[in-house]
Parts: structure tokens; C-alpha cells; sequence
């Protein structure tokens, strides 16, 4: 598999675990840190052209994502989440475990509690604060519920298996 874009920007060059995977069309520009075991599928850009961006050990950026930052706004995604295909995350704080539904939009300076779930489609306005464990939905979105043992397990499954995957990738040359 070819290799993927990494662009260096202002002096900043983006640093790939040797444990991590980044599919060869996803794009990684400037300050960007990809810890060990974690996943950035194809088209996604993460662009830490501002501030920093870290992706934590076993998380899982699906397709399409696009991960942004504003000057003294990094973004750091915790240990095990999942940011599912073609959502947004900008300049924002997420604790471990974390699953931001497809197409969801954190629009800023947001902080995510360990094991909160944002919903497909929701929006998450600029400032917001959601709650450790804490189910939002919506537009904008607002609390409906707390993550349960089955939800937390059913998203741990899902990122386990985009971590076979990923490692299926990994050891396929072409």
C-alpha cells in the first residue's frame, strides 16, 4: 500500500507510532500525533496547522473525518474512541472512550466526558461541556440519556474490530 501524506507545516511534521495505522489517502498535516494502535481511514485529514492535534492509543478516525484546530485550540482525542465516518472535530478535548457518531460536528472548544457518546448527525455547539457517560443528540445537541454496560460494550466491540482491520491493512504490502 503507498504511503500516505504527510505534510510538514511551520517547522511541525507529523509523528505515526510504529503501532498505529494511517490509510495511504488519508492526509496528516503539521503538529499532528498518532498514538500506538490507533486508526486514520481513508480521506480523513487531520490538519494541526494551528495547534496540536493527538490521537489516542486504540482510537479509531473512520473515513472521511476532518479534524481541525484554531491557534491555541488543539484537539485531543483519548484512548479508545471512535470518530465514526465523516464527522468533524475541531479544537476540542475528548476523554477516554469516547464515540462521536458519523457525520456529528463538534463546531469548537467543546470537552467530551470519558465514555460519552454524540449521536450520528448531532451538532455539538461551540463551548459545550458534555458529562462523563452522558448520550447527546440533536441539533444543537442536547443530553438525552446516560451510556449503558450494553452501549459501552457494543462500542468496544466496534473499535476492536477496526483494530483487526486496521492491523489486516498494516500487513497487506500492496
Amino acid at each position: 500500500m503507498p504511503a500516505m501524506p504527510r505534510y510538514e507545516y511551520r517547522g511541525k511534521y507529523p509523528v505515526v507510532a510504529p503501532g498505529a495505522w494511517v490509510a495511504p489517502t488519508a492526509s496528516l498535516i503539521g503538529d499532528v500525533v498518532i498514538e500506538d494502535g490507533a486508526s486514520i481511514w481513508f480521506n480523513s485529514t487531520l490538519r494541526g496547522d494551528m495547534a496540536q492535534i493527538v490521537v489516542g492509543k486504540g482510537s479509531s478516525v473512520q473515513d472521511n473525518v476532518v479534524i481541525h484546530t484554531e491557534e491555541g485550540g488543539p484537539t485531543k482525542i483519548g484512548s479508545g474512541c471512535m470518530i465514526g465516518h465523516g464527522a468533524t472535530v475541531h479544537s476540542s478535548l475528548l476523554d477516554d472512550d469516547v464515540v462521536i457518531g458519523g457525520r456529528a460536528v463538534l463546531a469548537g472548544s467543546n470537552r467530551v466526558g470519558a465514555g460519552a457518546m454524540i449521536q450520528p448527525a448531532a451538532v455539538l455547539p461551540e463551548g459545550a461541556t458534555v458529562p462523563a457517560a452522558a448520550i447527546m443528540d440533536g441539533v444543537p445537541a442536547r443530553p438525552v440519556g446516560r451510556v449503558d454496560d450494553e452501549a459501552r460494550q457494543r462500542a468496544r466491540e466496534r473499535i476492536a474490530r477496526d483494530r483487526l482491520l486496521a492491523a489486516g491493512y498494516a500487513s497487506d504490502p500492496d
